[in-house]
């Protein structure tokens, strides 16, 4: 091979190198359409991950409508725990398959009455923030 030529592909790697660790910088991202907002007046929510491109396998996962079941109670893998309201709504959710051992993450979620939420949208808090809000020992984690 020529010299020059090897000092292209040099010069070609080491950017579609830095390309490509450029996008795990951009951070996860949520999106919301509501019915005025689409053409056919459906309700869209989606968000990106780029904590790792090993996260970003999803799966959908429908969670039934309960009624009238208290006490039911849900643990977060810290130990964070709270109490569920009698009846809860059903819901689609978009948790990470993760094997990676952060927990469900339940990413986006839509109810059955069209309350939408995109969560687990931040994979890592900036030093003002954490010292505002520091993590505790068996606090909520992005996992819920």
């Amino acid at each position: 091979m020529r010299k020059g030529t090897v000092r292209f592909l040099a010069v070609l790697a080491a950017a579609l190198l830095l390309l490509g660790s450029y996008a795990g910088a951009l951070a996860c991202t949520g999106f919301y359409v509501g019915k005025q907002a689409s053409a056919n007046g459906a309700v869209m929510l989606a968000r990106t991950v780029d904590l790792h491109p090993l996260a970003a396998m999803f799966r959908v996962l429908v969670v039934d409508r309960v009624e009238d079941q208290p006490g039911r109670l849900h643990t977060g893998t810290q130990g964070f725990s709270w109490e569920l309201p009698d009846t809860t709504y059903k819901y689609t959710s978009t948790p990470m398959a993760t094997g990676m051992g952060f927990g469900r993450y339940g990413s986006a979620c839509m109810n059955e009455m069209g309350l939408a939420i995109t969560g687990t949208v931040t994979a890592y808090a900036r030093r003002e923030i954490r010292a505002m809000d520091p993590a505790v020992e068996g606090g909520l984690c992005e996992e819920v």
